[in-house]
């Protein structure tokens, strides 16, 4: 009959008319004998369906298994439990009744295929009108169906079943065939929706499709990354994996190893699984798309007593195939704890159960598998053949042995109100007079392509209170629920609690999950490499993985980022890596805070400066007339003043924030304030060295540049200087001069720039090159040298003539702090703070040791030594001989000139002639009325005589 069978669908592959094929078919079938001794249950009615339920296991390698209760008989008693719902008054069935004939698949798909060529043989007396005698077929020896004999058997309108995919194809490919619609109540396979091959399919479970995403949203939810995978040969396992894989590639989930289940497995291909399993490292879960049958002996291996420890650590993620049933689990529960797994979402069927423990040992007058059931549920036998304890036949299910509902049997129950709507609507819109009561079209046979357009149209609310609905490609959508496995602790056993659903989004409770020992909260790890650290890029060398599994390696330098995780980018000047590492964050911009050491100590010189300053300017104004300070030569003494408070106000213009108005004044007082400083003080020892040094050889010549007026033009010129020598800075160091420093700022606008002295600082600042600067301080560098040759030069004048020996004192104080400062200032290039605080300190320090050297002498016998500050008689004598000589004697007189007192405002001390008159003007060794004289020139015409 297979063979038969085998060559009809190979016929009607073969292109060929309508008519043509089904002869063809018809007789085939026709000479195959009706395999009327296969068991069935059969239930009578006006209209019959057809049934297909796993009643046993699938054994190995052909042939059935051991009674499968809950898969097979509980699901088998759904349908006669729905039937007899239809049937009922408050049905949908109120005048026709349903019939049925269910058979046994023992879950392979070869032997379905043997049990629905009843339903084949059925439908040949109805297949496109053609009558094939009287439209009754006999069974072989006269025997009819289901047990009884010489019986008509009555066509199937529609079939319920089957259970697994793979057997719900293989149906589907023949009943199409004849045009039988079928609703499946557990099929999944997504190769199921296509209707270009099963448009007579129809099924109340959702396509594995979106159980595949609701498993992959699961691990990914999780936090699990490098999962193994686990699944059944055949269509359910392998195109649930397949979809499974797809959108998990979608979720950047990586499947580390693939475990096939073959059909026909041995202990052998398991025990190589289980070693795999056991030997993961990186992966801890393992996603199963398995019915539960097929992981029996795979967990009875993993529970062996070498191998628990390393089970434990091993989480599963199961299809429905698994959904809550324990079976497969007895005795190796500890392993499997914590393992999630779907089921479409159902409820409890309210009646079934007060119905399935009313059954009784009597019931296998119409169940054929009742007693087999009978003697598995209660452990014990009917039949004093068989060993164990005898059955007493008064058991009573749920009281005398442990009975929960099987998952799929409101499904069970949906799939045949369905089918039993469509007949109904079908029986209303054929009959419509006659309606609810029989009719001729309705009687004498079904349309199946009418009733499959009928089915695709109910909308009824099944039993779990949700809307049963097929959508275009025959699915039914629906929720999911998602359970785990969890031990009761404090109570003993293990269970299935619900922890959440999925409707094309998941929401989980996580409050509700536990994890194995100490029912932790915290999900295990099972990823492929963890998250690099911060600065550290990824290598990924394996392709296939490289959104799971990579090698982290640091970045090279601290101040990179890592761009698309595998990329490191150096971040631009003035910006360094966030605390992550993937953004640049720009760096604040520092000023020399005025609040901080850096500030407060260049400012407290200043203003003590400046108060010292003001102070000596005001006893300089206020004893303007008397001796001492007519002869300190007033006019430069007022200039290097107003140079020492430039000097001491550039403090603050250095410190201020820099902006083009401060920046601006920096580069006018940067260099100006010390060469004001410097010219005076150069031009005083000039002036000193020229009239002392030149007297002996040309007593009578007179020196030019002298006076006052004189002396102050040429300090001017010197500080001109300092500025052109800024301009030629400005072009670029060629020999250009230009005059004032209105020029130089129009022709170089100032203002501020960002500095990066190193990569963890940006510091705003003045647009001032050092090499601008380098060229202002070399210039007041060679005035504080010049000054200092001259004053080593005027070291032996006479005593009244002393300033010089302050002058001294000032130039070498000033090259000790210049010394100092010329390497911490270019020493520290990459610390503004002490370049700008170590500049400030030199510039008032310099103006600070020329007031103490050249102005506190004099104020203090001004204010403490009144009695010093009168014209007194010369009494210096020359430096440098063995015995000390009075320069001038009262006694004597000049014997070559007439002298008359004079004075000089660069020479120190009060002097006077040798007739002791003072002088009446300051700051000159000339006189026009008088003639010349000089003290020098008067100790040596006194030597000489």
């Amino acid at each position: 009959a297979m063979r038969l069978l085998s060559l009809s669908l190979q016929l009607f592959s073969m292109p060929a008319s309508k008519l043509h094929r089904t002869v063809t078919l018809a007789l085939v079938l026709h000479l195959a004998p009706v395999p009327c001794q296969l068991a069935s249950l059969a239930l009578p009615g006006d209209i019959a369906l057809g049934g297909l339920f796993p009643v046993h296991e699938k054994a190995s390698p052909r042939g059935c298994g051991q009674i499968s209760e809950n898969r097979g008989v509980q699901r088998l008693e759904a349908m006669v439990y729905a039937l007899r719902l239809a049937n009922s008054g408050r049905g949908p069935m109120p005048r026709l009744r349903l019939g049925a004939r269910l058979f046994d698949t023992c879950a392979r798909d070869t032997h379905a295929l043997e049990q629905s060529m009843d339903f084949v043989a059925d439908r040949l007396s109805s297949l496109d009108g053609l009558s094939m005698g009287s439209g009754e077929l006999r069974c072989q020896g006269g025997g009819g169906g289901g047990g009884g004999r010489g019986k008509i058997r009555q066509p199937v309108a529609g079939v319920i079943g089957a259970a697994d995919s793979s057997v719900s194809i293989m149906i589907a490919n023949i009943l199409r065939l004849f045009k039988i619609p079928q609703i499946s109540y557990a099929s999944t396979s997504p190769e199921l929706s296509d209707n270009s091959r099963f448009d007579f399919f129809f099924r109340v479970v959702p396509s594995d499709t979106r159980q595949a995403k609701a498993m992959a949203d699961i691990v990914k939810q999780m936090g699990w990354n490098y999962v193994a995978a686990l699944y059944d040969e055949g269509t359910y396992g392998e195109r649930g994996f397949q979809e499974f894989k797809s959108h998990a590639n979608e979720l950047g989930i990586c499947i580390s190893r693939t475990h096939l289940i073959p059909r026909n497995h041995r202990n052998g291909s398991l025990e190589d699984i289980a070693a795999s399993l056991l030997n993961m490292e990186k992966s801890r879960v393992v996603v199963a798309f398995c019915q539960a049958e097929s992981l029996r002996t795979l967990f009875w291996l993993l529970g062996r007593s070498e191998n628990q420890r390393e089970a434990r650590r091993l989480f599963w993620v199961a299809s429905d195939g698994w959904g809550r049933k324990t079976d497969h689990l007895a005795g190796v529960e500890d392993i499997a704890e914590g393992a999630i797994s779907l089921l479409p979402e159902r409820r409890p069927v309210v009646g079934f159960d007060d119905y399935f423990k009313s059954l009784s040992l009597d019931h296998r007058a119409l169940n054929p598998w009742w007693e087999e059931f009978w003697e598995s549920h209660f452990k014990c036998s009917l039949s004093a053949s068989k060993p164990g304890p005898r059955c007493s036949g008064k058991e009573v299910i749920g009281t005398h042995s442990r009975y929960e509902q099987e998952g799929l049997v409101p499904m069970v129950v949906d799939a045949v109100l369905a089918m039993a709507h469509a007949i109904d609507r079908m029986h209303e819109a054929l009959c419509p007079d006659e309606y609810p009561k029989g009719c001729a079209p309705m009687n004498a046979t079904l349309n199946g392509t009418l009733l499959r357009d009928f089915i695709s149209r109910v909308n009824f609310t099944g039993t779990s209170g949700d809307t049963v609905r097929f959508n275009q490609l025959g699915d039914r959508e629906s929720l999911y629920e998602v359970f785990q496995y969890q031990h009761r602790r404090g109570k003993g056993g293990f269970r299935y609690r619900k922890i959440g659903s999925w409707g094309g989004s998941l929401s989980l409770d996580s409050d509700r999950l536990a994890w194995g020992e100490g029912a932790s909260s915290s999900p295990p790890v099972s990823v492929c490499s963890e998250p690099c650290g911060r600065g550290n890029r990824t290598v990924k060398p394996n392709k296939e993985t490289a959104t799971c599994c990579w090698e982290c390696v640091p970045c090279d330098s601290k101040y990179q980022i890592v761009l698309n995780d595998s990329l490191c980018a150096d971040c631009p000047l003035g910006s360094v890596p966030n605390r992550f590492y993937n953004a640049c964050n720009s760096l604040p911009v520092e000023t020399l805070r005025l609040d901080s050491v850096w500030g407060i100590l260049p400012m407290t010189l200043s203003m003590a400066g400046l108060a010292c300053t003001v102070f000596i300017l005001a006893v300089f104004v206020r004893y303007n007339q008397t001796p001492l300070i007519r002869a300190s030569g007033r006019e430069l003494c007022y200039v290097m003043l107003g140079g020492a408070m430039m000097a001491f106000c550039t403090t603050f213009v250095m410190l201020a924030p820099p902006t083009p108005v401060t920046c601006g004044f920096f580069r006018v007082f940067n260099g100006l304030s010390l060469s004001v400083i410097y010219s005076a003080i150069f031009t005083k020892t000039n002036r000193l060295s020229r009239i002392f040094n030149r007297a002996v050889k040309s007593l009578m010549k007179k020196p030019s540049y002298t006076s006052p007026r004189s002396q102050l033009m040429l300090c001017c010129c010197l500080v001109s200087v300092q500025v052109k020598s800024f301009v030629s800075e400005l072009m670029k160091r060629l020999p250009v001069q230009v005059i004032g420093d209105i020029t130089w700022l129009g022709m170089e606008l100032p203002r501020t720039r960002l500095d990066y002295p190193d990569r963890d600082h940006k510091v705003l600042r003045c647009a001032v090159d050092d090499a601008s600067i380098i060229v202002s301080l070399l210039y007041n560098m060679i005035l504080i040298a010049l000054c200092t040759i001259y004053a080593f030069k005027t070291r032996n004048i006479p005593e009244n003539f002393n300033e010089a020996k302050y002058i001294a004192f000032t130039m070498y104080s000033t090259c000790i702090v210049w010394l100092a400062f010329i390497p911490i200032y270019f020493g520290s290039l990459k610390n503004f703070r002490i370049k700008q605080t170590a500049l400030c300190v030199c510039i008032s320090i310099s103006a600070a040791v020329t007031l103490g050297c050249m102005f506190a002498t004099k104020v203090y016998i001004v204010l403490f030594q009144p009695h010093k500050n009168v014209r007194r008689a010369n009494s210096s004598s020359v430096r440098g001989g063995s015995d000390r000589r009075p320069m001038f004697s009262p006694q004597k007189r000049p014997l070559l000139v007439r002298a008359r007192t004079t004075t000089s405002g660069s020479e120190g001390e009060a002097a006077t002639t040798a007739g002791g008159t003072a002088a009446d003007e300051e700051d000159s060794v000339f006189d026009e009325r008088a003639g010349w004289t000089a003290t020098t020139t008067a100790a040596v015409v006194l030597s000489d005589a």
